[in-house]
């Protein structure tokens, strides 16, 4: 999971001096932006996510790792967005086999519209309203398509495993 981080209460510089502790209110309400990943750098993202890079931070995002050595390779990611700045996120994790799908503001007639023609353009792999709870559309997508990857990753395991085991010996005729 990847996107915006919030600060709710801003540290006043040397805050960490002298052992000193930032209070936290009870009423916690978001106060600043810490972070924020716009439509250049959600591709970067996606290729940090992909190589690792993001974790690890000897592996430079525009270094060159084999498919096989990437952290998370992109059959494996679902991507859930809402917006014209996602499409090189959806364009990128659907050339390369992942899952998208791109969620509108329920009853918002213009954001369904903007989704749909997402979907009739081929550029996700469906759309739903961004209502996460259980049952709803998009939780059932969601469910449904780590599922899906699970599944054909025990398959690929499985045959890859069958590939190398070698065969048993043979009783040989005397």
């Amino acid at each position: 999971i990847w996107g915006c981080e919030f600060a709710e209460r801003v540290a006043q510089p040397g805050y960490l001096e002298d052992g000193a502790q930032v209070e936290m209110e009870e009423a916690r309400v978001v106060s600043d932006v810490v972070y924020v990943i716009d439509n250049t750098s959600k591709t970067r993202a996606l290729f940090e996510l992909n190589k690792g890079s993001n974790v690890r931070p000897d592996i430079d995002v525009n270094a060159k790792v084999a498919q096989p050595d990437r952290r998370v390779p992109f059959p494996n990611m679902v991507c859930i967005a809402d917006g014209p700045s996602d499409v090189p996120v959806f364009s990128v994790v659907n050339q390369f086999g992942g899952r998208t799908f791109a969620v509108y503001k329920p009853g918002a007639s213009a954001e369904f519209k903007q989704a749909n023609l997402l979907q009739q353009q081929d550029r996700v792999d469906s759309i739903g309203p961004a209502d996460y709870r259980p049952g709803s559309p998009a939780s059932l997508w969601i469910e449904h398509a780590v599922h899906e990857i699970a599944e054909r990753i025990m398959y690929e395991r499985d045959l890859e495993v069958g590939r190398r085991v070698g065969p048993p010996p043979q009783h040989v005729p005397s």
